[in-house]
């Protein structure tokens, strides 16, 4: 059974709420900007294997039409703080759990970021981007991301080759979409190696996106889902450096313009 997709707009924009993780970079007269989140994954000798990805736990269901919702789990979200008629709400943070060390290439799925209660129902939220256009010009918009590579918070010993690819089938849902997938299309396959280029995830034209937009790279399942993300991977060569119980970190930067009209 999946989710009434204009849950997922109204879920995201009421998780905003709580968040206020980042600085914004642009003053309120100004549209867009940049908004920072974090992936993390740990290594360990008793951790999850890869492929199948592992057990994130659950996020205490919250009423979505409760103000004080609080903001999906799994830590490093971003967004929230922006100002302006054009802003990055919220975004996800990625968490890729506690995994066994392996000499060999992996690959690791997402936890799913959280949960709330939607008719009685537990929800699984996927990574998520909300931006909301309020500059009532209806022109167009670019949404960018960019990482830096994983590295040791302790040692910043880099997590070489680890490339975090953010799904195969992208969506868009608006407001004004009544929840319906919108025609906006996202990219799919968005590979991020850590080098910092920036790649395009969705550019609406004029007369779309307005409104509230909630990007969702992966699907939204109810309670007895799996707790990992196959759209949100992370693959590992096998012949990387992996410190024991060591938790890697990379940092996410999007970027939020107004395109040229």
């Amino acid at each position: 059974m999946k989710l009434n997709k204009l849950h997922l707009v109204s879920g995201v924009a009421l998780a905003a709420i709580a968040v206020s993780a980042v600085t914004p970079a642009f003053a309120a007269e100004e549209v867009g900007g940049q908004t920072n989140s974090q992936g993390t994954i740990t290594f360990s000798e008793d951790g999850d294997g890869g492929e199948e990805g592992g057990g994130g736990g659950i996020i205490d269901p919250v009423d979505p039409e409760n103000p004080d919702i609080e903001e999906p789990g799994g830590g490093g979200n971003g967004g929230g703080d922006m100002e302006g008629p054009l802003t990055i709400d919220f975004v996800s943070g990625i968490d890729f759990g506690n995994r066994k060390i392996s000499g060999s290439t992996q690959k690791y799925y997402a936890k799913y970021n959280g949960s709330v209660n939607s008719e009685a129902e537990t929800v699984y939220l996927p990574t998520f981007v909300q931006v909301t256009d309020n500059r009532g010009k209806n022109d167009g918009w670019k949404l960018e991301v960019s990482n830096t590579q994983f590295v040791d918070a302790d040692t910043n010993e880099e997590l070489a080759g680890a490339v975090l690819t953010l799904g195969s089938d992208n969506q868009v849902f608006t407001q004004n979409d009544n929840g319906a997938s919108s025609k906006v299309a996202a990219k799919g396959n968005i590979k991020l190696d850590g080098q910092g280029k920036d790649q395009t995830i969705v550019t609406p034209a004029t007369d779309k996106g307005m409104g509230v937009n909630s990007i969702a790279f992966g699907t939204e399942e109810y309670g007895t889902a799996t707790d990992t993300n196959s759209a949100v991977t992370l693959e590992v060569p096998g012949k990387a450096k992996k410190n024991e119980d060591a938790t890697y970190v990379s940092e996410l930067t999007w970027t939020l313009s107004q395109t040229e009209v």
